[in-house]
């Protein structure tokens, strides 16, 4: 007896923003354990899904196999494209509003859960609406989220793995997630496209960084702190202060021992590496397992270790 096709899905806004074309057949549910076919592959698309959204429906589906294969082709061309620094904003731009959801669902396939996908957006936008009351920061936040989109998705993913992590740990809070969410935003906003792509060549030699990238957290601190500023917490500012910081001694630019690394700080660099991998994997099917493999070997002391055993669970 043949074994029963499996089916994902599809969001109709998925197929909509990538043309109304895609390489594999749509189906309509008419009950719990049919499916009928109401597309082939490579249709145009535009009518046919104007004609159910006018109906009401929501929900069209794909097999399962080649709506796998088709986000995995999709993320690696979107994920090389939209993290690669000679990328520019414009097009970054073009990319996010064109993808966002797809590059989301494949951060959900590495991992993460759906909530915590969601929640950190939702933190991000009430981070986002905090920090630029704060007049001292809103222009450099602005300036940063246009110029430096690639940068923000990322915090939101990082943000993401982050808040699964914190979910873990028997003191978690909604305070905490959302210091967490001010930290992730905050920490790059004295930065340029061409900075990143400076700390990206020097990552074995970070003293070869100028100076004012190599001091960018405590400058960033200094900003937040300025004429008497409490409106940050001591949470937000350690995280900030201590985000290049790493266990191997080529963090910057406090190199804070790894044993002495306070434990949120230690998260969100656990975090941040564990989505780098994931991103220079193109959110691949073994890009979970490969980053937490290179996680095991650099991570093994002190809140560092705490974090790493947090992520291996939240994940």
């Amino acid at each position: 007896m043949p074994e029963k096709p499996e089916y994902s899905r599809v969001p109709i806004e998925t197929i909509q923003k990538f043309g109304g074309e895609v390489p594999f057949d749509l189906f309509l549910r008419l009950s719990d354990d049919k499916l009928v076919r109401i597309s082939n592959a490579n249709d145009d698309l535009k009518e046919l899904l104007s004609h159910y959204m006018e109906k009401g429906v929501k929900e069209i589906f794909a097999l399962k196999d080649d709506y796998l294969k088709f986000l995995q082709m999709v993320n690696k061309e979107l994920t090389t494209k939209f993290f690669k620094h000679d990328t520019s904003p414009e097009e970054k731009l073009e990319i996010l509003q064109n993808s966002f959801n797809v590059l989301k669902a494949s951060l959900i396939r590495g991992g993460v859960s759906k909530i915590s996908v969601d929640l950190a957006m939702e933190l991000a936008k009430k981070s986002g609406e905090f920090i630029s009351k704060h007049m001292l920061t809103k222009e450099f936040f602005n300036k940063y989220k246009g110029n430096c989109c690639s940068e923000y998705i990322r915090s939101l993913f990082v943000g993401s793995v982050a808040v699964s992590m914190l979910d873990t740990l028997e003191w978690k809070s909604d305070t905490v997630k959302e210091h967490v969410m001010q930290a992730l935003l905050l920490r790059d906003i004295l930065l340029s496209p061409e900075d990143f792509v400076s700390i990206a060549q020097c990552r074995e030699g970070p003293k070869n960084l100028p100076a004012e990238v190599y001091n960018h957290p405590k400058g960033t601190v200094e900003l937040l702190t300025k004429d008497g500023c409490r409106d940050f917490s001591p949470d937000v500012l350690v995280m900030i202060e201590c985000h290049h910081e790493r266990p191997d001694n080529k963090g910057f630019p406090g190199r804070v021992n790894e044993l002495s690394i306070p434990i949120l700080p230690a998260m969100l660099i656990v975090a941040e590496e564990y989505i780098g991998h994931v991103i220079e994997a193109s959110f691949s099917v073994d890009a979970r397992k490969l980053a937490l493999n290179a996680l095991a070997g650099i991570y093994k002391k002190g809140n560092y270790r705490k974090a790493f055993e947090a992520i291996k669970i939240a994940i």
